[in-house]
């Protein structure tokens, strides 16, 4: 996938990355819900840093950075971790109709 001219490679049918995924979706939300609050210019630095954390964690150091920036803009933030989120739901859908169809395979061959 490709985010802000990088490209990463998510895989959620890996199990490391898919935990890291999961790791990152509450620390983003806990984060999002932290900001409730605070100032603007807080809430905007919460939630890009939380953001860019995300990326880090999964990807590895300095990739949040290098996917929004130096600076906390929110907007960019978000749309790099909304794409981050829809590619893992594309994924998650290959998943689901792989191991439906295996699970079709399986129950007709019963012996």
């Amino acid at each position: 996938m490709e985010i802000n001219g990088l490209t990463l490679n998510l895989n959620v049918f890996e199990a490391n990355q898919a935990q890291k995924l999961i790791d990152s979706y509450e620390s983003v939300a806990n984060e999002a819900e932290r900001a409730q609050g605070k100032s603007l210019p807080e809430q905007i630095n919460i939630q890009c840093e939380a953001i860019k954390a995300a990326f880090d964690y999964i990807f590895g150091e300095g990739v949040g950075t290098a996917v929004c920036g130096y600076e906390n803009d929110l907007l960019k933030c978000i749309d790099a971790y909304t794409a981050l989120c829809e590619e893992k739901g594309k994924q998650e859908q290959v998943m689901n109709e792989k191991t439906n169809h295996l699970l079709a395979l399986y129950s007709g061959n019963k012996i």
